[in-house]
């Protein structure tokens, strides 16, 4: 939600607070709710490894002043047409909950387009065929929905006690979990890039039944790694989660 995020990306989609210098790219796609501003530390935790991009939806952050989503047929499309007019090199994704669906979908996007990325990293996140949200969810009232949020444990505690700021951030959460229950998986091509599942031991919103389902979207071998926390281990386990990456794309071409 930070309004004055700077960015060296000629593009409102994609959010990279330093020059653009690596030859990989990692974008990074945010849970509901999250911004681009969810991954404003991991370049420095990269390194030379890859360029960062937070994808940046509208009604957050730099695009505050614009409409949220509510379609994923929406954010698919032009998220690929700005990417894809962005990669100078080998680009890996790396998407969490919500994020993960979106990156699964601009994946398969830019595949039928001749640019698949190197590899797909889900995170939090059941196989698209599987992805379902709790219809209740979407009829919690602000109290309520911010009780869940507080479960999730994804929103700092400061953060949920400013009025003025939930009042900001409510709106971005239902806009997202509308996008995700509205959310039609369609059988098609498999990804030809590997895809590599992150989970958190924790997590009551995904099983593994239905994570290990992310095999079949994919050609390509699908490997999962487990770690230690609820469904935002990727922030009590940041340590742990990069330098899986790390591995993973230093072994990519």
């Amino acid at each position: 939600m930070n309004l004055v995020t700077p960015s060296y990306s000629s593009s409102p989609w994609l959010i990279h607070p330093v020059p653009a210098v690596r030859s990989r790219q990692l974008y990074c796609f945010p849970y509901a709710g999250g911004s681009a501003s969810s991954f404003a530390n991991w370049q420095k935790h990269l390194g030379a490894l890859a360029d960062v991009y937070g994808v940046q939806l509208p009604g957050r952050g730099t695009r505050f002043s614009e409409p949220p989503l509510v379609s994923m047929d929406h954010v698919v499309t032009p998220l690929a047409e700005c990417i894809a007019q962005d990669v100078r090199g080998p680009f890996f994704f790396f998407g969490h909950s919500l994020g993960a669906l979106v990156a699964f979908e601009v994946s398969r996007k830019l595949q039928a387009w001749g640019l698949p990325p190197e590899k797909l990293f889900v995170s939090g996140c059941n196989a698209p065929p599987l992805f379902n949200l709790d219809r209740g969810t979407m009829a919690l009232d602000d109290h309520s929905l911010t009780i869940w949020l507080r479960k999730n444990n994804g929103t700092p505690t400061d953060v949920l006690e400013n009025r003025e700021f939930m009042a900001l951030l409510i709106p971005l959460i239902r806009a997202d979990l509308h996008m995700a229950r509205s959310y039609t998986y369609r059988p098609g091509p498999a990804l030809q890039c590997p895809i590599i599942v992150l989970n958190g031991t924790g997590d009551f919103q995904v099983s593994p039944d239905k994570t290990n389902r992310w095999a079949e979207e994919t050609a390509s071998p699908c490997r999962t790694h487990s770690f230690e926390g609820d469904h935002f281990f990727i922030n009590t386990q940041l340590d742990a989660v990069i330098a899986c990456l790390k591995r993973e794309m230093a072994t990519s071409t």
